[in-house]
């Protein structure tokens, strides 16, 4: 596990986001689904480096390309991509090949049972093994999937949602997808569907935009740095749900410029924000609460202990760590963050405990904006899950990453 010592508080410049990890993945099996093999072969140089997840995706879609007319079981390694695994599954199974769909370390114990049991429902065949050593899970697919009603909770991943839509391509017949409970994430479901309809047009070449994801995080920080950042390749219109962070900031500055007026330190006003259709905002939006002189609620993130880790506890763990206000609401599904109203939070020595989550160390590096202190991230290896050239990116705008 690698350490690096981080100080973004004298970042300045301009930084252009990275495409989009979700609209690559399915743009990369839009092409595979068009027969569009060079533009799965040639995505890097398109796009740049590939990230840790979108590249399982590109790796198990060529391996398909090359054993799909073989007689021999195709081994698809998604690693630790969960968007990959609950893509491959569907459209393997779909697609009526053998294959031994592998996850890895932090992906073995995400949910998956009630998807592949659905799966089985409508014709495939899926054996579910966990390695003795637990750090891998192998889904060995078999069977062809059938037309039909595919009821799906809503309330677990909409991946689940967007794997059977993008499969359906190659199912004959119709397949019909019956969301059961609240669908949360219902962003991601809309941006497959714009997708799939910007290949039927044609224009699936237009569908590469910046991700917000990931971009969140830089727009929060040039909001705290008070605009010394330039923030490229974002589109203001995107299909991405995570564009919400501006709504999110606009609110703040209404907020706390009520508070500037009339309100009292003793008693500072509150905001809330829901964050079950936007879950990786939730660490974004915990940063800019801590400068805030609001009290923040993050509700709705019972979703977050079942990401890379549980971030829920973990967020409130590194924020605590470096001197934030900040504790898991009662009903274990919110956080509630004091801000210091633009006071910085002391830090601290000790190396912070990322635990292996590329969100995390996104968090961790960037709340070195607000400590008297540079901040030792541990774990920031995991960054190239989502966002390879993300220190690199630190160190061109002047801050330090070593």
């Amino acid at each position: 596990m690698s350490s690096i010592v981080v100080d973004c508080k004298k970042l300045k410049g301009e930084v252009i986001i990275p495409a989009s990890k979700s609209i690559l993945h399915r743009y990369l099996i839009c092409s595979y689904l068009d027969d569009d093999y060079d533009a799965i072969r040639d995505v890097e140089k398109r796009v740049g480096v590939l990230s840790d997840d979108v590249r399982a995706t590109r790796d198990c879609l060529l391996a398909i390309i090359d054993g799909e007319d073989k007689d021999e079981v195709l081994k698809l390694n998604c690693h630790e991509s969960g968007t990959t695994l609950r893509f491959m599954v569907p459209l393997v199974a779909a697609m009526g090949l053998a294959a031994d769909v592998i996850a890895e370390d932090s992906l073995v114990n995400r949910p998956m049972k009630a998807f592949t049991d659905e799966l089985e429902e409508h014709g495939a065949v899926i054996t579910d093994t966990m390695s003795e050593d637990g750090k891998s899970r192998t889904f060995h697919v078999e069977g062809k999937l059938e037309e039909g009603d595919y009821m799906i909770p809503g309330n677990i991943s909409s991946q689940f949602i967007s794997g059977l839509m993008l499969a359906s391509d190659k199912v004959e017949g119709d397949v019909w997808v019956c969301i059961e409970d609240e669908l949360q994430s219902s962003a991601y479901v809309d941006m497959t569907e714009k997708v799939i309809k910007a290949f039927d047009m044609g224009r699936g070449d237009k569908v590469i935009e910046g991700d917000w994801s990931n971009g969140a995080m830089w727009v929060v920080a040039n909001d705290i740095l008070g605009g010394r950042l330039k923030v490229k390749g974002l589109a203001s219109d995107s299909i991405q749900g995570d564009r919400q962070i501006i709504d999110i900031l606009n609110e703040y500055a209404i907020e706390e410029s009520i508070f500037e007026m009339y309100g009292d330190e003793k008693h500072p006003r509150t905001v809330k924000f829901d964050v079950s259709d936007c879950p990786d905002l939730a660490p974004v939006i915990a940063l800019r609460a801590v400068k805030s002189g609001l009290v923040t609620v993050i509700d709705n993130a019972s979703r977050l202990k079942k990401k890379e880790c549980d971030r829920l506890q973990a967020i409130n763990d590194i924020l605590f760590k470096l001197g934030a206000d900040i504790h898991i609401g009662v009903n274990k599904e919110s956080l509630v963050i004091r801000g210091t109203n633009g006071e910085s939070i002391p830090g601290t020595d000790e190396a912070i405990d990322t635990y292996g989550d590329h969100r995390m160390v996104m968090l961790a590096t960037m709340a070195s904006l607000l400590t008297n202190q540079p901040v030792k991230v541990d774990g920031a290896e995991a960054i190239s899950k989502s966002y390879p050239t993300f220190f690199e990116d630190i160190k061109k705008l002047g801050g330090i990453a070593e």
